[in-house]
């Protein structure tokens, strides 16, 4: 299916990130996005697609050859407050890198323009926001992703 403009399949951080919210909300871990204006609470899983730089690939349209695929990191920090909830963090950890293993019949369905073909851990780290008393741990994985050939516009 064409994408209705480029605009469309250049905004690939909203179509992954509200994918991968979609996907961590219905195992119950409360995905929120960066520049919303929800106040998502704790726990939650902040999400981010970051350092999207394209891979080499490219799509021939109009006669041009545009970059259609790249590597990123796909960023899932889970945030709760001392003393409250931080005692979820282990079990939320865990959910994600299942949702994250089996990503192929979960993420196709809901990018209608977009393709996920990689989606591995790279990385963990945690930290402490001292002033708020928040406790968070980010979970990063390396992503490699594309526009499908059929969603260029006409």
């Amino acid at each position: 299916m064409p994408a209705p403009n480029l605009e469309t399949l250049f905004a690939y951080e909203l179509a992954i990130e509200t994918a991968w919210k979609t996907i961590l909300d219905a195992a119950t871990l409360n995905g929120a996005i960066e520049f919303s204006d929800v106040d998502p609470g704790t726990p939650r899983t902040e999400i981010q697609l970051q350092a999207s730089i394209p891979n080499g690939h490219r799509h021939i349209y109009q006669g041009n050859a545009i970059f259609d695929s790249w590597n990123g990191k796909l960023v899932s920090r889970v945030v709760t407050v001392r003393g409250k909830n931080s005692d979820q963090q282990a079990a939320m950890l865990g959910r994600i890198r299942i949702e994250a293993y089996d990503y192929v019949p979960k993420f196709s369905p809901l990018l209608a323009f977009h393709a996920i073909e990689q989606l591995k851990e790279a990385q963990f780290v945690r930290g402490v926001d001292e002033k708020n008393r928040l406790d968070w741990s980010e979970l990063t994985h390396s992503i490699v992703f594309s526009i499908r050939p059929d969603a260029w516009p006409a």
